[in-house]
């Protein structure tokens, strides 16, 4: 058979070796999927504005690893944009890595400017790190109504998570902690109908190594953890409106118990745990007047566990002494401010004696009451917050080796920061914007860089705040 100039016989077909797919260069060469024969050999084809870069496709305009063509790779987390590598808006190249100009505190408003040790950078000018910075808000959305928060390892992975509940419905929601800041999506579980969840305790109710999470609803729900999840809610009697709830060895046995505050009966309700994920009945103890704030701590160094509770009618805190096997005397009652929601211990004036902080929600200030060895305490002194403080929380954020305080400023949409001096007194506040309503905040190294940073629950936003510290 007889093929004209430029063709070739190919099993008694004349064909361009040229062009044909099924006879590449040369007679049975079939080119594979994807490749078209051009020149006699087969190669990638490629759509417009892609190019054939070692055999595979791509938008050299946008593909980090060829950028403006093939091989070429952005570095130093800079990312490729028409065809050009460059750093994120609001960050520069410095020793060819991305970096933020306005809070690096080795970069601060340019590269090699170093704020040098407990200094920060602020919009570029570098400041003392006083009790802590943070940095702009990152949210993260939940359920409508969000008004309970608490921060722990729920399934062992080193990385912080949160437990977050609503004044709405009779559920809970966990979103997991990437160890980076940022937080996923939330799972959600159900806390039966025994009422919507006001407050949470996390601890290891049945020894089994995993924390569970008990939740104040109408009673003391318990939800134990599978190790990847959270399992069916279990109700223990708790007073008539349980409001917080703690998770305390108070009676040293080994075994978790619980203390659960009753706003309607002005009580405090012990549960002595079993070490199963079961709980004794209640034994109540009087407080005062709308009691909701709870906390425990050895205030008198006798080796056991001791209690404080704000009364949010009354005005006052109730300190309930131990007196061993999880019991506790009478009520010793302290004025404070109006409606004092949440309260913390800690030694907050290098005494080696607990001391108190006190948000009170109807004055705007934050009462502290150094302690007295024995258990006792002096007149409250206060120091000025935003509107409706709600609950507190005590750190070291400036990592200076005092204790700081962080409000959640409910009517402000703030949280305000209070520097601590050492011997009992604050700075004025610093605040940061929040949510709308913040009304639960807790403390917890989110990324794990050593410093503690905020979370924060906005009931009338619906989102929880992140707000990461960036004190050296």
């Amino acid at each position: 058979m007889s093929c004209v100039s430029g063709e070739t016989n190919c099993s008694g077909t004349c064909t361009v070796t040229n062009t044909d797919n099924r006879n590449c260069g040369t007679c049975g060469n079939i080119c594979p999927t994807g490749q078209l024969c051009s020149g006699g050999a087969c190669s990638v084809s490629c759509v417009t504005g892609e190019t054939n870069c070692s055999g595979i496709c791509t938008v050299t305009n946008n593909d980090n690893q060829n950028c403006g063509g093939c091989g070429k790779i952005c570095t130093g987390g800079q990312f490729c944009g028409a065809g050009a590598c460059s750093c994120p808006q609001g960050q520069a190249t410095c020793s060819g890595v991305c970096t933020s100009l306005a809070y690096d505190p080795n970069n601060c408003g340019g590269c090699g400017i170093s704020c040098g040790n407990l200094n920060v950078c602020v919009l570029g000018v570098c400041a003392p790190c006083g009790g802590g910075s943070f940095k702009p808000q990152v949210t993260y959305a939940t359920g409508a109504g969000v008004d309970a928060l608490a921060l722990g390892d729920l399934y062992g992975r080193g990385k912080l998570d949160v437990v977050v509940g609503y004044g709405n419905a009779d559920t809970i929601q966990t979103l997991l902690g990437g160890g980076d800041g940022t937080f996923g999506t939330p799972s959600t579980y159900s806390t039966g109908t025994g009422g919507y969840p006001s407050g949470f305790a996390l601890g290891d109710f049945n020894n089994d190594g995993k924390l569970d999470v008990a939740a104040a609803t109408a009673y003391a729900a318990i939800l134990m953890n599978t190790g990847s999840a959270l399992g069916a809610s279990t109700d223990f009697a708790a007073g008539g409106n349980p409001s917080l709830v703690i998770a305390v060895d108070l009676n040293r046995d080994g075994k978790l118990d619980l203390a659960v505050t009753d706003v309607n009966n002005g009580q405090v309700d012990v549960l002595l745990g079993k070490g199963d994920g079961t709980f004794g009945a209640p034994t109540a103890y009087a407080t005062g007047a709308g009691a909701w704030g709870l906390v425990s701590a050895d205030l008198n160094s006798d080796g056991k566990p001791d209690l404080v509770v704000t009364n949010t009618t009354a005005g006052t805190v109730s300190v309930l002494m131990g007196t061993g096997g999880g019991l506790f005397g009478a009520a010793t009652n302290y004025a404070v401010g109006s409606q004092p929601f949440s309260v913390a211990i800690a030694d907050l004036n290098h005494d080696a004696i607990p001391d108190l902080a006190v948000a009170n929600y109807g004055n705007r200030n934050v009462g502290i009451l150094l302690g007295n060895a024995g258990g006792t305490f002096k007149a409250q002194t206060t120091v000025a917050v935003g509107t409706n403080p709600q609950t507190l929380s005590i750190a070291d954020f400036g990592s200076d080796g005092n204790l700081d305080i962080a409000v959640a400023n409910s009517g402000s949409n703030t949280v305000g920061v209070l520097n601590g001096m050492g011997d009992g007194t604050f700075k004025a506040q610093v605040t940061y914007p929040v949510g709308t309503n913040p009304q639960y905040l807790g403390v917890g190294d989110i990324n794990l860089d050593g410093r503690p940073d905020i979370v924060v629950a906005n009931n009338g936003s619906s989102n929880i705040s992140v707000l990461i510290n960036y004190c050296q």
